[in-house]
């Protein structure tokens, strides 16, 4: 059996995991909007030990990705 909590996550400056923003201000400026929230997924996925960290591969023991909101 395994567990994950993740008790809190925050992404106050409203930027994707490239650094672009999440979504434009309504008037088409090129700042990030304060009030807008990235649509957050988190993704898990449960492998045997790796001395080298692959992102790729079978998810030994499952996986489960679960969105925020």
């Amino acid at each position: 059996m395994f567990e994950l909590q993740i008790y809190y996550y925050q992404n106050p400056l409203g930027l994707l995991q490239t650094g672009d923003c999440c979504d434009l201000q309504a008037s088409g400026g090129q700042r990030c909007s304060a009030r807008d929230q990235c649509d957050t997924i988190f993704h898990a996925c449960l492998k045997e030990y790796q001395a080298r960290v692959a992102p790729s591969g079978t998810c030994t023991f499952g996986m489960v990705t679960k969105g925020t909101g």
